[in-house]
């Protein structure tokens, strides 16, 4: 017996909607890392430029930690900005396909 058509075509777009996220998954996890150690590089750079009595006033740890939390911050919203446009486009995709 034949499998219905719309069968067929969703069980394609479904291994389709998979091979996506999965792209979508390795190339977050390759720019990502990269995506903080820039943020950490150019912070740390540019508060390597300040006096010795900046570091007198302010706490090493203190810094430090606002930079790598400014990294992890920065990475994540540029992760949830992607997944929700990823979304949409699929979403759409899916409704002008069908």
């Amino acid at each position: 017996e034949d499998i219905p058509y719309f069968v067929l075509i969703f069980i394609i777009w479904w291994e389709a909607f998979n091979i996506l996220w999965r792209a979508y998954d390795y190339l977050m996890l390759k720019i990502i890392p990269e995506i903080k150690v820039n943020i950490i590089k150019y912070f740390t750079d540019d508060i390597l430029k300040h006096s010795h009595q900046f570091f007198q006033e302010k706490f090493v740890g203190s810094i430090s930690n606002n930079i790598a939390e400014m990294a992890k911050s920065a990475a994540k919203i540029i992760e949830i900005c992607v997944t929700q446009i990823f979304r949409q486009f699929i979403s759409l995709s899916f409704a002008v396909f069908i």
